[in-house]
């Protein structure tokens, strides 16, 4: 018997549709505001900041009984040695959002890691962050609140929720700052 449920990995821009091409124009209108849009495909687009760092939007989404909401992820490429992969944004210790590990190493990486960004991280409010490993590297993954595109169902919502003023540049400012650090590579 097949399943009704979708596979975890399907892109939820995969499909067409009238909520989904909805998505698919919110997350190109987002990302006209990150940076100049480099390339552009069904499922993500990928825009060049102003300061040279191509940074690859798309949608993650999660379904609900009588909606759906896509939350933005915001993702750069590092060098393998710049930060290790299995990074992962903890808000434990009511220190604000930091990253964690789960290996001596990770763990080591978080806390150079948080003690460069931790006041960026608290200007920008974030749903998650990750890092993973990537085409021979480590994907840095952000996911804002801002920038989301939520639909609902009864009364019939479209919307893509705006970002705070001044958060833009934030998260800009921390994904250079994050590269800058990588590329010094974090000491092991």
């Amino acid at each position: 018997m097949r399943s009704l449920r979708r596979s975890k990995n399907k892109n939820p821009l995969e499909s067409d549709g009238p909520v989904v091409n909805r998505a698919r124009a919110s997350l190109f209108s987002v990302a006209k505001l990150l940076g100049r849009v480099r390339k552009q495909g069904t499922t993500s687009v990928v825009v060049t900041t102003d300061h040279g760092l191509d940074l690859t939007l798309n949608y993650a989404h999660n379904n609900y009984l009588l909606s759906r909401v896509y939350n933005l992820e915001i993702s750069l490429d590092l060098p393998l040695d710049g930060l290790p992969p299995g990074l992962k944004l903890s808000y434990a210790g009511g220190q604000g959002p930091r990253f964690g590990g789960t290996s001596e190493l990770s763990r080591r990486a978080a806390g150079q890691l948080n003690d460069v960004i931790a006041d960026d991280f608290r200007g920008i409010d974030i749903l998650n962050a990750r890092t993973t490993r990537h085409e021979g590297g480590v994907r840095l993954t952000l996911t804002p609140m801002g920038g989301a595109f939520v639909w609902v169902l009864l009364p019939p919502v479209f919307k893509t929720i705006a970002f705070p003023p001044g958060e833009i540049g934030r998260i800009q400012d921390l994904f250079r700052r994050i590269n800058r650090l990588a590329a010094s590579q974090l000491s092991p």
